[in-house]
């Protein structure tokens, strides 16, 4: 298999998901999060906006995660 190949391969399993979500966890106070679902840009989009605000307010330990979303099947 090709590099080329492998990372086609990687590329569709990433992307096999019905979205993404936005999980900021305090490791302080044990609190989760999630905020969502966004396609894959406005997850990282939504994910820098918080990172950004966290850090304007001195939260670094905060952390901020994107994460694959699958619907609940029925």
């Amino acid at each position: 298999m090709t590099i080329t190949e492998m990372l086609l391969e990687r590329v569709h399993d990433i992307d096999a998901c019905d979205g993404y979500v936005v999980v900021v966890a305090d490791p302080a106070t044990g609190a989760v999060d999630s905020h969502g679902p966004f396609d894959g840009i406005g997850a990282a989009t939504e994910a820098d906006r918080r990172r950004h605000e966290l850090d304007a307010e001195h939260l670094t330990d905060v952390a901020v995660h994107v994460v694959r979303w699958h619907r609940a099947s029925r």
